[in-house]
């Protein structure tokens, strides 16, 4: 159970970024245009209100929130070419290749987010849900990551709760993400 909490983690920090998993099947709302967020500086908090399974040591919860409350003093400079990039659906579709996940729902409408999707990988497999809303200058997501076991049935649960905030110009403390890199051409 402790190796597919971290898996659930490690999951649910891609989920929060919106770089996100994809894999080939599910449904897609009809999106709006892709809502960008304001270039900048920008600031995250990450909660998890709950985490359980049998395996879950007393305190575990509590160190992990330590850990992302510290990670929240940090403030990140969003540059106009990243933002540019940024398209939640988009992210969904262009990592169907490099993951293994199957989609039972997935609805990026402009600014509302709401999907879940069943996870494998080296026999492990998770389920992972998120909604939420992606805005210009405010996320705020919600995720829940459960670890599935032989039988079908959840062993655990990590719940997440997501948001970043615009916080004005770049400033010198922010770290600074490289520039994105061109897309290869299609065949």
């Amino acid at each position: 159970m402790r190796h597919r909490i971290l898996i659930a983690l490690s999951a649910g920090i891609v989920l929060a970024s919106c770089g996100t998993v994809g894999s080939g099947n599910g449904s897609t709302a009809a999106s709006s245009a892709p809502v960008h967020r304001k270039p900048g500086s920008w600031s995250t908090k990450i909660e998890i209100p709950r985490l359980e399974g049998k395996d879950v040591k007393p305190g575990v919860r509590e160190q992990m929130q330590q850990m992302f409350s510290m990670m929240s003093g940090m403030s990140v400079c969003i540059s106009p070419e990243l933002a540019a990039q940024e398209d939640v659906s988009k992210n969904l579709e262009k990592s169907a290749g490099s993951s293994d996940c199957k989609f039972d729902k997935r609805e990026v409408n402009g600014a509302t987010i709401d999907f879940s999707a069943m996870c494998e990988r080296n026999g492990n497999k998770v389920r992972m849900t998120a909604h939420g809303t992606n805005g210009e200058t405010s996320q705020d997501i919600t995720m829940k990551i459960e670890p599935i076991d032989a039988a079908g049935q959840p062993e655990g649960l990590m719940e997440m709760h997501v948001t970043s905030t615009y916080n004005g110009a770049c400033k010198p403390g922010d770290l600074t993400p490289p520039p994105p890199s061109a897309e290869p051409p299609k065949s």
